[in-house]
């Protein structure tokens, strides 16, 4: 009577183990692609808010500019006009 044992030989353990680290990588990739996508959604939804209350903000600023011009139309021209001043003295002294 002979006995046979089936044990597996060394190419099936290196097949399994491809097999393994493949099926590994593959549920890594996914994840990975999963994060990422969900990872950009977050930026874009943080990005779309930030850039409504900037907007929202430069409304205000300009509305406030806008009083105060009415208010005192020449206080706002005499700072304009030293604006320009200081403007064209600075680009000046460049040359």
């Amino acid at each position: 009577m002979t006995m046979t044992y089936n044990a597996p030989n060394g190419r099936d353990k290196v097949r399994e183990a491809i097999a393994s680290a493949t099926n590994d990588a593959t549920a890594v990739r996914h994840d990975l692609t999963h994060l990422a996508s969900a990872i950009g959604e977050e930026v874009k939804a943080r990005a779309s808010t930030f850039s409504d209350m900037s907007k929202v903000r430069a409304r205000r600023a300009l509305e406030q500019t806008n009083k105060a011009i009415r208010r005192r139309p020449a206080a706002a021209l005499g700072i304009a006009a030293g604006a320009g001043v200081v403007l064209g003295l600075l680009l000046a002294g460049r040359r």
